[in-house]
């Protein structure tokens, strides 16, 4: 998994590998926070208040309403024409 620094605010490769792992089979919210963590805690403004599923919810949010990702319920998937 790629390292980022807890100032940085470019989302591209957290992003890439939310999209990756929802590509792979990987869609339970649950799931894609607990994979995420690592990478979601160097975004918390304050990684002891914080809670890293928030960014993975906002990162979610941001990729669903740019037509990548659709989420149903309580799973996402990537988005495809069939959708």
């Amino acid at each position: 998994m790629t390292t980022f620094t807890p100032k940085e605010r470019d989302y591209k490769g957290f992003d890439a590998q939310l999209l990756s792992l929802i590509g792979s089979g990987v869609s339970s919210f649950r799931r894609l926070t607990v994979r995420m963590q690592p990478l979601a805690l160097a975004f918390c403004t304050d990684p002891n208040k914080s809670e890293p599923f928030c960014v993975v919810d906002r990162r979610l949010q941001v990729l669903r309403k740019a037509g990548k990702i659709t989420c149903l319920r309580l799973n996402c998937k990537l988005y495809s024409k069939e959708n």
